[in-house]
């Protein structure tokens, strides 16, 4: 019993035909027709009613467990495909000079540890650009300082930090006013919500 031979099975009882069977697995019809006669064989069973493409009750009970099968098959294929496609994933992530330099290195680092096989690709450009990458799809994730003009994108707060002190803050201190903050945003693409 192969894969195979249960696809054109499964075929043939939805389709009710072998003809039609052969042009959805793109196969001859009579390859579809030797499949099915192999499975007969070997389950000793005439599964399929030449006359009507109907199932026998025996061919019933193969379809309908056969369909699971093909089902966990191809199932199982795309999860074994995925520990190879990780080696290649790529986590393309948009930010500032400052950010990537002096706040992501520790949290590059963690990632490094926890996605060993996914390749973390920055880039670095003032914020209205990087929402513009984010919301055009060339970049995953952008992490961007002060609000942004485009509403398409889902933004969370990340952190907040306080500009040094410096003697023209001072001035401004004197005058009843307070430190500014610098809000840092994560901008999430419309599609990934």
């Amino acid at each position: 019993m192969t894969l195979d031979g249960l696809r054109c099975l499964c075929a043939v009882v939805e389709e009710q035909s072998f003809r039609r069977a052969a042009e959805r697995v793109h196969r001859s019809q009579p390859a579809v027709s030797q499949q099915v006669k192999g499975l007969e064989t070997e389950m000793r069973q005439v599964l399929i009613e030449r006359k009507t493409g109907l199932p026998t009750p025996a061919g019933q009970c193969l379809y309908e467990r056969a369909r699971q099968i093909l089902l966990d098959a191809d199932s199982l294929g795309r999860e074994i495909r995925d520990f190879d496609e990780s080696a290649s994933h790529e986590l393309r992530l948009g930010t500032s000079d400052t950010t990537a330099l002096y706040i992501l290195p520790p949290v590059i680092q963690a990632f490094a540890r926890a996605m060993p096989q996914t390749r973390l690709a920055i880039t670095s450009r003032p914020s209205d650009a990087i929402a513009g990458q984010v919301l055009q799809g060339e970049l995953a994730l952008g992490i961007v300082t002060l609000p942004v003009a485009q509403k398409e994108l889902e933004s969370r707060r990340l952190m907040a930090q306080r500009l040094p002190i410096r003697s023209w803050l001072l001035k401004m201190a004197s005058t009843g006013l307070t430190a500014p903050f610098l809000p840092t945003t994560a901008l999430i693409p419309p599609q990934s919500i």
